[in-house]
């Protein structure tokens, strides 16, 4: 599972589940962090998220990070080289289910 990290510090709205912590159960994220990069994730979630992200920060190589309409922030730390792998294979499949 990639490690991910939920920060509701900035939870503009009432209520104790934010949007980061359902965005989290996004299904790319069943992959090991190891064998996803930080195109897959940023691209998943600004599919599946596309509504309720207000902005995205990625630094080049090891995360990303994504801000909700809410004020939460979903962390993710992914990583990997690009190559055949079976988490690169599942995203391939989750991006031709999302064409």
């Amino acid at each position: 599972m990639a490690k991910i990290t939920i920060d509701n510090d900035g939870n503009r709205w009432p209520g104790s589940v934010t949007i980061a912590d359902l965005a989290q159960f996004t299904p790319l994220f069943a992959c090991p962090s190891d064998a996803l990069d930080i195109y897959m994730v940023q691209e998943a979630m600004e599919e599946e998220w596309r509504f309720e992200l207000e902005d995205t920060e990625a630094e080049y190589g090891c995360g990303c990070a994504f801000t909700y309409a809410d004020g939460s922030r979903l962390i993710v730390a992914a990583w990997m080289e690009r190559d055949e792998t079976d988490a690169h294979r599942m995203y391939q499949a989750w991006k031709g289910a999302h064409s």
